[in-house]
């Protein structure tokens, strides 16, 4: 619902906006058609300016509202103004061509949105984003200025009005768009999964589009206006320059962590853009010969200055600019299999808390009725607040903090955990489906039949949307203010992620990507292999934001309103899997856990503000049609081991954990613990020991202690 108002919200400032440049119009004694077309022009203007300036700020094509972000106020009218500077300035020939090139444009682009969802709204929906309306209004500008170019056959209808507009364009694309990306790209070039061959047509093609839109625009407009927005334009390009070359000291780029900066620091910033904003337009009161060639000169330096850094970049390198080798990972193998005599399947589903089970459960009372054979245990408590180290700890019972300063945290974990030896023993073939590789130490990793010591991508698929996303991302990373830095934070995962669209495997990569994981159940189901016992790890991106599955597990348009449907399709395709084990006669013999590796999680704070609790429910194999039963246990994810060793028969005792269905359990004088992840100024930098007495459900059970433990990545 939020994503509808805020779109309502874009589309009234657009109607205003729109009605006030055209008043002019209006009031004149012009046919009511022509008035129509002029009103029409300025409404859709407004809005598609108000959608790149939303691109331009939030990197992202979903609506936000100004409940969300106060700045987004200001960046609209912002936008709306400079729509109006610059259609108060059009030909009248353009406007009349402007409509026409609009209907033809969005015809085209429904067409295409149409034909990917097979459905009216979406596609009406996907067409008002703020990346298609930007892509729209480009090839409606291009549209227009070409059509009236053509009707006038004049050579300044091709936008080359006199060489200040050329050479201030060039200055602007190459400060802005060029330099800075390509500055980071060859810096950084080992941190990127593509070559600078792979993007390079893709580069040029968006550069020229940035130069001849800008020279376009510019040459649109005449007197005081073209002088002005000339200036403007300059300011903006010796500002940008200057941040990037001396105002970027605390700058950390791809580590893709919001930082934190002074209030003070920040006004400071935005007082040096201001004097270089006020003394550029200085030039406006000198005399017009000196004003152009003092232009024309800072301008041209700028350029070299930044071609001269990029020349001397791949001097230094010696023109080798090799792209990163791609890492060790586990791959999707035996995914969809089982094995014949016995499976053990734990799925995580992350950030999976029981308050959201209990929403769904608000919601659809019988949801959980898929799972029989099941037990749940409502009240169970989660270590850590993070994946990691949740998920290490999980499979471990090993704390980071607990491990000797000198060695690997996850290797020393998994080397002290007599568990996964004593399952090896036991011959069963083990799977991790896990993203990150780090998370498994290297004695149990290696041992994975999933497991890929180097991949090899023998196909890349380039995303010309990507490439201008990150360009956007690093430039403005780069460019902005430290006002705004907080919008584009960016790792290089994020990058090529975007860049690489797609890439084929020799053996394909696991992702967590649950609708990947649907759409596969649904195609090839479930078979057997030659394994006859097998243990398989899948981690699933589970209730994570951004919401991007509806209730089946499909995936859909993303939006924050889809939490909850995000929360029971996460757990469809659970079920799916399961249903699979059933078609196949393996499900009464299968040891299933499903549960998460963390709860809600806060971003900031030295303290929990409530409790948090995770999913777990538990199949021993055995079980198979009996009705769900619930546990008041007190759980822990300490508790998974214990209960998968006694399923399987091996003999482990961790010392804290206990097996869930086992007397046991029962205990109700039992103490369990939280560390929770101490946040400051965006960063983790310990965790506080949380004792739970009693029911974690209820928060008068929790007490903060003051034990801190400094904290350690790997």
């Amino acid at each position: 619902m939020s994503e509808k108002i805020a779109l309502l919200a874009i589309i009234l400032i657009s109607i205003v906006f729109g009605s006030w440049g055209c008043c002019a119009d209006l009031k004149s004694n012009i046919s009511n058609i022509k008035k129509c077309i002029s009103f029409a022009a300025y409404l859709f203007g407004a809005y598609c300016f108000i959608g790149i300036g939303r691109l331009v700020l939030l990197r992202t094509g979903r609506f936000y509202s100004y409940a969300e972000d106060i700045r987004l106020i200001f960046s609209d009218i912002l936008f709306c103004a400079g729509c109006m500077a610059l259609y108060s300035h059009v030909k009248p020939s353009k406007m009349r061509i402007m409509p026409l090139c609009i209907a033809v444009t969005f015809l085209f682009a429904f067409v295409y949105q149409f034909v990917v969802y097979r459905n009216v709204n979406s596609a009406v929906y996907h067409c008002l984003l703020p990346e298609t309306i930007s892509v729209i209004w480009l090839l409606t500008w291009t549209g227009a200025v070409a059509s009236d170019f053509l009707m006038n056959v004049n050579v300044k209808a091709l936008g080359m009005k006199n060489s200040i507009t050329l050479i201030a364009a060039l200055a602007f694309t190459v400060t802005v768009f060029v330099y800075p990306f390509l500055e980071t790209f060859l810096s950084n070039s080992g941190e990127f999964s593509f070559s600078l061959t792979d993007i390079l047509v893709y580069l040029i093609i968006f550069y020229v589009i940035i130069y001849f839109t800008s020279v376009s625009v510019l040459c649109n407009l005449s007197g005081k206006v073209w002088e002005i927005a000339v200036i403007g334009l300059f300011a903006f390009t010796i500002s940008a320059y200057i941040q990037g070359l001396f105002l970027n000291t605390r700058l950390y780029l791809m580590d893709g962590v919001k930082r934190e900066w002074s209030p003070a620091f920040k006004v400071f910033n935005i007082f040096i853009w201001c004097m270089v904003f006020g003394g550029t337009y200085i030039l406006r009161r000198i005399e017009s010969n000196n004003r152009k060639g003092i232009l024309k000169f800072c301008c041209l330096a700028v350029i070299a200055m930044q071609v001269t850094g990029i020349i001397s970049i791949i001097v230094q390198k010696g023109g080798n600019f090799e792209i990163r080798k791609e890492a060790e990972y586990f791959s999707t193998q035996g995914l969809y299999k089982a094995a014949t005599d016995d499976n053990v399947i734990v799925f995580v589903l992350d950030k999976y808390d029981e308050k959201y089970m209990q929403e769904v459960l608000n919601e659809t009372p019988d949801f959980l009725e898929p799972l029989k054979g099941f037990v749940y245990f409502p009240d169970t408590v989660a270590q850590f607040s993070r994946t990691y180290p949740a998920i290490t700890y999980m499979l471990t019972d090993n704390a980071f903090f607990d491990a000797p300063i000198d060695e690997s945290y996850s290797d020393w974990a998994f080397d002290n955990c007599s568990f996964w030896q004593d399952l090896f023993q036991k011959d069963y073939h083990c799977y991790f489906y896990e993203d990150d590789a780090g998370y498994i130490g290297s004695s149990v990793k290696y041992k994975a039949d999933n497991y890929v010591a180097q991949g090899n991508i023998v196909k890349r698929e380039i995303s010309f949307k990507g490439v201008i996303r990150s360009i956007s991302m690093v430039n403005c990373y780069r460019i902005m203010p430290y006002f705004f830095k907080d919008y584009y934070n960016y790792t290089e995962d994020m990058i090529n992620n975007l860049v690489v669209a797609d890439k084929e495997w020799e053996e394909e990569q696991y992702n967590m990507d649950d609708a990947k994981i649907k759409a596969e159940l649904d195609r090839t189901g479930i078979s057997t292999n030659s394994d006859k016992k097998a243990f398989r790890f899948i981690h699933m991106f589970g209730a994570h934001p951004p919401f991007s599955l509806d209730r089946e597990g499909n995936r859909v348009g993303e939006s924050k309103d889809l939490s909850l449907e995000q929360y029971m399709g996460s757990m469809q395709i659970v079920y799916d899997y399961i249903d699979e084990l059933r078609r196949l006669g393996f499900y009464k013999n299968s040891t299933i856990i499903i549960t998460a590796d963390h709860g809600d999680n806060y971003e900031n704070g030295i303290e929990l503000p409530e409790r948090v609790s995770v999913i777990m429910f538990v199949k021993p194999k055995g079980s198979d049609e009996e009705p769900l039963r619930f546990s008041d246990s007190y759980a822990s994810q300490s508790d998974i081991l214990p209960t998968l060793a006694a399923r399987i028969g091996i003999s482990y005792d961790n010392g804290q954990g206990m097996d869930l269905l086992s007397d046991k359990a029962l205990d109700k004088e039992r103490e369990r613990f939280h560390y929770f992840h101490v946040v400051e100024n965006m960063q983790q930098v310990s965790v506080r020991t949380y004792k739970i007495k009693g029911s974690s459900l209820d928060f008068d059970n929790w007490t903060a202690t003051d034990e801190y433990y400094e904290f350690r990545k790997w």
